[in-house]
């Protein structure tokens, strides 16, 4: 068993989730959890995931998109898999954005329609998102709610509320991978990885993220650094303060430049902090 040196980093860092789930040499442990997410999708779907570049460059004056998890299925399918453990405003709009956009870049000229390939969007959150039930998991679709008939099943968006966890094992393989994502500290992601060796693989690789000194080190710089961002960002929409927003972009600059002079690949900043390289590299020149 891999230790760490002092405390644990939660699976629920964003470093720390790409890490186990985002990497292609992890790749075992993203079709384990996305089988146990979506399990009424075919099993062959896992058999075979490509991991794409998660930048999604904007054409003309669209918006450039970073996601945090992409991948692609045996079939063709694309998931995206968003951790968002902040409630930030318009947060629906945004994923919903993610989830048109990835089926919208599938359009080629002189392509016939049915070469789509159905996306889903699965957002892991870390707040109440639905107060109407206790559901922690619902799924969206395309739906006639008057007729119930389903229009299309190419877009699909998927949530998991972390809060509304129960506390007592639901029989489902989904419930152990939250167990082990909500996690704070060694002890309880040895009890979530307990009787789950799909689970337990993944827990070696949260541990070994936190026995990299460096690695932990820049994860809790970017983790301290959305928190900040979260909390100017919301002071500054209350009191409608432009310097509120300014001081946010400036500790957003001042976090790219000491990523980059710790020798952090500019294409890891740029998703970390939801930039572009070349927004990077323009700050850096800037600083």
């Amino acid at each position: 068993m891999v230790r760490a040196s002092g405390k644990i980093l939660p699976a629920y860092y964003d470093d720390v989730f790409r890490w186990v789930f985002g990497s292609q040499r992890h790749v075992r442990s993203l079709a384990k959890f996305l089988r146990a997410a979506l399990p009424d999708l075919p099993a062959s779907e896992w058999s075979e995931l490509a991991l794409p570049d998660t930048h999604m460059v904007g054409a003309g004056d669209r918006k450039e998109l970073v996601f945090d998890v992409l991948t692609t299925t045996a079939s063709g399918r694309s998931v995206d898999v968003e951790l968002q453990m902040a409630k930030v405003p318009a947060v629906r709009e945004r994923f919903t954005l993610y989830n048109s956009r990835l089926l919208a870049e599938q359009a080629v000229r002189g392509q016939d329609y049915t070469a789509l390939r159905p996306v889903v969007t699965l957002v892991v959150c870390g707040f109440v998102m639905f107060d109407q039930d206790e559901h922690y998991l619902h799924t969206f679709v395309d739906y006639d709610v008057e007729r119930q008939v389903r229009f299309t099943r190419l877009r699909e968006t998927r949530t998991i509320e972390l809060p509304k966890l129960p506390a007592v094992d639901d029989g489902t393989d989904l419930w152990d991978w939250l167990r082990l994502i909500v996690a704070k500290d060694e002890e309880e992601i040895d009890m979530a990885a307990a009787g789950n060796p799909d689970v337990a693989e993944a827990a070696v690789l949260v541990k070994q993220f936190s026995a990299d000194e460096t690695r932990r080190y820049l994860a809790m710089c970017h983790d301290k650094f959305l928190s900040d961002w979260a909390t100017r960002e919301a002071v500054a929409r209350r009191e409608g303060l432009a310097e509120g927003r300014r001081e946010a972009v400036a500790q957003r600059d001042r976090a790219v430049r000491a990523m980059v002079a710790e020798g952090v690949p500019v294409e890891r900043v740029a998703v970390a902090l939801g930039v572009s390289p070349d927004e990077v590299a323009a700050i850096v020149g800037a600083g």
